[in-house]
């Protein structure tokens, strides 16, 4: 895995339609999540009608989470429950992890092989045997997908350009 050094300035950043390529939903899903407060771009959000949002690779990764658990039959509570530990749990670590859904829980499962629960008994390490059960979601490759199609994000100049076009649209 390589890591790509952020900028303050121009943080590397993946625009809404590369984030629909690479989680593979609708703009109109995309769209509902973001109502729900599932998912958030956190690097730009919208201003004005369509305006591009820009989402760090970790969002990308949250969005293809979200999708992945869904299309997997996750409920949508617990879904915003793992949305929720992501954001709040996100580290280095988590890009060597490996999310697993058994139809009850989701767990994380790092390199090591050590397997621990996200909801249902959070924190909580689980048996490894248990693991072969499970679909999994490589957390690990979608951040570096991500991350290939990351770009600097100069979110000044996109504010000046939005505040101009709003100037001479109305």
């Amino acid at each position: 895995m390589f890591v790509v050094e952020i900028d303050k300035e121009q943080p590397p950043g993946v625009a809404t339609p590369e984030v629909l390529k690479l989680c593979g939903v609708s703009p109109s899903t995309l769209a509902n999540w973001i109502k729900a407060d599932l998912c958030r771009p956190s690097i730009l959000g919208q201003d004005g009608q369509r305006a591009v949002r820009y989402w760090s690779v970790q969002d990308v990764v949250t969005v293809r989470t979200i999708k992945a658990l869904r299309d997997a039959g996750c409920s949508l509570g617990t879904v915003r429950k793992v949305a929720a530990a992501l954001d709040a749990g996100w580290n280095a670590t988590m890009a060597d992890s490996v999310l697993l859904w058994d139809g009850r829980d989701v767990l994380t499962m790092d390199t090591a092989g050590n397997v621990v629960s996200v909801i249902r008994r959070t924190g909580q390490s689980m048996i490894r045997q248990t693991v072969m059960q499970l679909t999994t979601f490589p957390l690990g490759a979608w951040v570096q997908e991500a991350e290939s199609r990351a770009t600097p994000v100069d979110v000044e100049q996109i504010r000046e350009q939005r505040r101009r076009r709003r100037q001479t649209y109305g």
